[in-house]
C-alpha cells in the first residue's frame, strides 16, 4: 500500500475560503516535518507565500471585510477568556478583584469587565447584567464542557497507549510502518 501525497495547491487558482482551508490542510501535511518545535513556522512560509499570493488577487473589499470580521470575532472570544480568568482569579482569592462597587474604579470597570461577554449555552450574557441564575447556568454548563473535554482527552490517550501497543505488538517502528505493512501488518 502506498500513500499519497496531496497535489501542491494551484496558486492560480481562486478558491472560496472552504476550498482554500481544504488545500492549506493538504499544503502543510505535504510539507510538515517529521518533528519540529512548536514555535517553528518557518516551514510554513512557502504555505504562507503561496495563500498571499491568492488573497492577493481578491477583490480588496473582500479580504479586509475577512480580516474585520476575524478580527473582531477573536477579539469577542478573547474577551470570554478574559471573563473566565477574573472568574478564576475570584475563586483563588475568595474576592471580589480590587474597587469593584467603589466610585470612580467601578465605573471603570463597568466599562471593561462587566461589559464582558459571559458564554452560557450558547447564548452570551453581558456580565453586569448576569444574575445568580446566569452565574449558577454558566458554572453548570461549564462543568459539563470539561467532563466532555476531560472525557474526549481520556480517550485520545487511551487510543495513544492502543496504538503504542499495536506498533510492539506489529514489530513495525513507526506508526507509518504499519500503513506500509511492517511487522505482518497489511
Amino acid at each position: 500500500m502506498t500513500y499519497d501525497e496531496p497535489e501542491a495547491f494551484d496558486p492560480d487558482e481562486d478558491p472560496d475560503d472552504k476550498q482554500l482551508s481544504h488545500d492549506i490542510d493538504e499544503a502543510l501535511a505535504k510539507l510538515r516535518p517529521e518533528r519540529y518545535d512548536a514555535d517553528d513556522k518557518d516551514w510554513m512560509a512557502p504555505i504562507v507565500a503561496t495563500v498571499e499570493d491568492i488573497l492577493a488577487r481578491r477583490p480588496s473589499d473582500e479580504v479586509i471585510r475577512s480580516d474585520a470580521r476575524r478580527r473582531v470575532f477573536r477579539r469577542e472570544a478573547e474577551a470570554t477568556k478574559h471573563l473566565n480568568r477574573i472568574l478564576r482569579d475570584i475563586d483563588d482569592t475568595g474576592d471580589l478583584p480590587l474597587g469593584w462597587g467603589e466610585g470612580d474604579t467601578w465605573r471603570e470597570l463597568l466599562y471593561d469587565v462587566l461589559n464582558k461577554p459571559l458564554s452560557i449555552a450558547r447564548q452570551r450574557v453581558r456580565f453586569g447584567v448576569a444574575n445568580a441564575n446566569d452565574l449558577e447556568q454558566w458554572e453548570l454548563e461549564s462543568a459539563r464542557e470539561e467532563d466532555k473535554r476531560r472525557a474526549a482527552q481520556i480517550s485520545a490517550r487511551s487510543g495513544a497507549r492502543l496504538l503504542a501497543r499495536l506498533l510492539r505488538e506489529q514489530g513495525a517502528e513507526r506508526i507509518e510502518d504499519l500503513r506500509n505493512g511492517a511487522g505482518g501488518a497489511s
